[in-house]
């Protein structure tokens, strides 16, 4: 039983490492974000949007460029 326990902690672990936007809670599309952290979900940077007035103040999660 115990075995079974530590197993499904490791896995935890692993995945939590390997995919932390699935586990932390990622930042939605247009959501404010810190440019020093990759909290956007996948598919998503953290950009300042330019709203035709120059650059944007806030960074925002927004879809990356192909």
């Amino acid at each position: 039983m115990a075995s079974k326990i530590f197993f499904v902690l490791a896995v935890f672990l692993v995945m939590s490492a390997v995919l932390p936007e699935s586990f932390a809670g990622c930042k939605k599309l247009n959501s404010n974000c810190s440019r020093q952290y990759r909290e956007c979900c996948h598919g998503l940077v953290c950009r300042r949007p330019n709203y035709g007035n120059g650059r944007g103040i806030l960074w925002r999660c927004v879809k990356a460029k192909k």
